[in-house]
């Protein structure tokens, strides 16, 4: 029998108010503790797996790999987690984290499942791995088969290799020359040859041939069960259904990945209802997550008011966008408080002027909290009410649907009284939900959805979203995405749908797979026709009757699929940086032209930490330079260089279009390496260049210590002090850079 003794705590007050039989001084039998269980919804247990059988099973799995831990070096954690009280097989994670010498830690964590402790999650950080750096070891071919031979050794089942993973791409993000190269994998399981949504394996694989990350599908496999595939409707007959259902209408839809002055509306044809696939075996439609013989009818398109609604709207304090937090947030729970952390004035992804309020909830010891956006006018962008959203679901977690205690009705009429409350300027331009209303029975939530109409015309994409409970009529979730659009075509410009329809449906075909219906059983998968389109094309144009690319995306697709460059002795560096979001490739690239500082500066701060490809709001903070302001594009490159010591943060201007010569160059990668106060010690240095006497006052501790690094080496005994640096001296010398900082046990964590 499972041990009881540490969830007795947990148990003993529901336990006593279950029964009166207890006594304070008696013990409860088993039958009551197994019930006071599963009432009280607990998933975490004591088991008898001890901290010592988790570790050997490690030595087991990973040979010698582990050696030199001992067993305090590990932590198990004190509960495991079970999917449900009953039958699921439990689940123990145990992790390590060790100093190895200064500065330098290696650390790991474990999941393990079942008697027979499986492998199912794992994360290994080796700690300094000189040989996994650029130039990596090993190759990605080479990483490949270390890949798929430690799948096959930790799963079972058919994982066939995707064949869309990209090297070095971090999707939003620039890969940093201080990190190791990682290789990444993804194999998808396939039953019968027919690919299976939802189930996948994924290995990680550093540039010296080591696995450092591996996940498994948490199901159990041999559990699963497949819809037979015999008598299928073939792909010709899918389609004519898929075809038959598909009903287009005109949207409007916007570019929401571009800057905020590129704010054109599209006009295209969308489907009108959600078509996931075609059953393989009834015909039935998928749709919302269920399968459907035929789609509810569209509601007419009304107004929520037919003129602008007037008020007075002026501007607020910070103050009182604190107080109506307050005030909308206030908890239901006695036991509950609500702190404001701050409120910042900041300019949000859509150029508005906002207020951003940060807020905790802290019950007892615990706490959970968000952000609320308010504009200057005292009208809600978006926040999520934490406090009345308490049931999460888990997997395996055994939910019990919420009785409404409201109708549909009553809580719409909340939904546009928040509306009018919260988005009273801009609510001329929305109407009433023209879908199904959304009632999540589990969650105790209607879910409304006001679209935005334009010329009689829905905006796919802006709309205010508003989550009301079912349970107590109060808002959960209030989302507002107005945002001001630029509409270049009417609905008259727009092509008659009967003679687009063709083209539309031209490019797509459908795929066979195994698809699960979550909300129905976790098991169980269906055999499903899902649509399919290979083209990058993202919207159907409703003037030209073509599928467009939407600029935004053909800026990202332009990222990932730059050309390889060409040069005589710099072309492996190049695009490596290329490869790493780094350096930016173009139409007109050359490599051997001059760069100027605001180029050199972008290329060395993101060869040494990371920025993310977002149009986010900067804190409001006084710039370092003044010609350099938060609307300049190198605002956080300089800024973050400022912050380093890169540049001098006392200049009262960044030079960013002069071109820079070596021994500036030179000064920015000491000041990086941290040894600028050992580099301004110049009288202590002799340059054994034949042009020394050329080097600037103050720059002779730079360049000495540059050369002596290997980073920036001379030409035929000359240092060329000014001589300006072209990209490709910058790739190769930045590369070198990185290399020696990742050698310094002391600065290695600080890029």
């Amino acid at each position: 029998m499972m041990k009881r003794s540490m969830i007795w705590l947990i148990v003993v007050m529901l336990v006593f108010s279950m029964t009166p039989s207890v006594s304070a001084t008696g013990t409860a039998n088993d039958e009551v503790i197994e019930e006071a269980l599963k009432k009280a919804d607990l998933y975490h247990v004591q088991s008898e797996v001890s901290k010592s059988d988790l570790i050997e099973r490690i030595h087991e799995l990973f040979p010698g790999q582990f050696d030199e831990l001992t067993e305090d070096d590990f932590r198990m954690d004190r509960h495991v987690y079970r999917p449900t009280p009953e039958e699921e097989p439990e689940r123990h994670r145990i992790s390590f984290h060790k100093r190895v010498s200064d500065g330098q830690f290696i650390d790991g964590h474990f999941e393990f499942v079942g008697e027979a402790l499986e492998l199912t999650n794992f994360y290994y950080h080796p700690g300094k791995v000189a040989d996994a750096y650029y130039p990596p070891e090993v190759s990605r071919d080479e990483a490949e088969e270390i890949a798929s031979a430690f799948k096959d050794e930790f799963v079972e089942g058919n994982y066939v290799l995707s064949d869309d993973e990209d090297a070095y791409m971090y999707h939003g993000s620039n890969r940093t020359l201080t990190e190791p190269v990682e290789y990444q994998f993804t194999y998808h399981l396939q039953h019968e040859d027919i690919p299976v949504r939802g189930q996948s394996v994924r290995i990680t694989v550093l540039g010296n041939g080591e696995v450092t990350r591996f996940s498994r599908p948490q199901s159990d496999m041999s559990q699963l069960t497949f819809e037979e595939s015999e008598a299928l409707l073939t792909e010709e007959e899918a389609f004519d259904i898929y075809d038959d259902g598909l009903e287009l209408a005109l949207r409007y839809r916007a570019d929401y990945y571009t800057p905020q002055d590129s704010n054109q509306a599209y006009l295209a044809y969308d489907p009108v209802h959600h078509i996931n696939g075609i059953s393989a075996v009834t015909g039935q439609y998928l749709s919302g997550g269920e399968f459907v013989t035929e789609f509810p009818e569209q509601e007419e398109i009304m107004m929520l008011v037919s003129e602008p609604v007037t008020t007075e709207q002026q501007p607020i304090s910070p103050e009182e966008a604190k107080a109506l937090v307050e005030e909308l947030l206030a908890p239901a729970d006695e036991n509950t408080e609500l702190h404001i952390e701050g409120v910042r004035e900041v300019e949000n992804h859509l150029g508005q002027e906002v207020y951003h309020v940060n807020y905790m909830y802290y019950t007892g010891n615990s706490g959970s909290g968000s952000s609320i956006e308010i504009t200057k006018q005292g009208e809600i962008m978006n926040f999520y009410n934490h406090s009345q959203s308490e049931r999460y679901y888990r997997p395996g977690m055994e939910r019990e649907k919420l009785e409404p205690q409201i109708t549909e009705e009553e809580a719409l009429e909340k939904a546009v009284s928040a509306i009018e409350e919260y988005a009273a300027s801009n609510m001329h331009l929305y109407s009433y939900p023209t879908t199904t209303v959304q009632h999540d029975v589990y969650e105790g939530a209607y879910r409304y959805n006001f679209p935005r109409v334009h010329d009689g015309v829905v905006f796919s994409g802006d709309s205010i979203n508003v989550t009301i409970s079912s349970q107590t009529g109060d808002i959960l979730n209030f989302n507002n995405r107005f945002r001001e659009h630029e509409f270049t075509a009417s609905p008259e410009d727009a092509l008659d749908v009967e003679e687009i329809r063709e083209a539309y449906t031209e490019a797509f075909d459908l795929e066979l797979t195994y698809v699960n219906l979550y909300n129905e059983d976790d098991e169980h998968y269906y055999l499903v026709y899902a649509p399919r389109r290979d083209t990058p094309y993202n919207y159907f144009d409703a003037q030209s009757g073509q599928w467009e690319e939407t600029e935004g995306s053909r800026q990202r697709r332009a990222e990932g699929e730059a050309p390889l460059v060409e040069h005589a002795w710099a072309a492996e560096e190049l695009n490596f940086l290329i490869e790493s979001g780094i350096v930016t490739w173009s139409e007109d690239f050359d490599a051997d032209v001059s760069m100027t500082k605001g180029q050199a500066l972008e290329v060395l701060m993101k060869s040494l930490t990371r920025f993310w490809n977002s149009y986010g709001p900067h804190e409001d903070v006084e710039p370092t330079f003044s010609n350099i302001d938060q609307d300049h594009p190198l605002f956080d490159i300089v800024e973050r260089a400022a912050e380093a010591g890169i540049i001098d943060p006392q200049a009262s201007a960044f030079d960013v279009d002069a071109n820079i010569t070596r021994e500036e160059l030179a000064v920015w990668f000491i000041r990086a390496m941290r040894l600028n106060e050992a580099a301004e010690h110049a009288d202590i240095y002799k340059l054994h260049f034949s042009d020394a006497d050329n080097v600037s006052d103050g720059y002779q501790g730079h360049v000495a210590l540059a050369s002596a690094f290997g980073i920036l080496q001379g030409n035929n005994g000359a240092f060329n002090p000014h001589q300006e640096v072209t990209l490709a001296q910058m790739a190769v010398a930045t590369i070198r850079l990185a290399n020696t900082i990742t050698n310094f046990e002391h600065q290695r964590y600080l890029y």
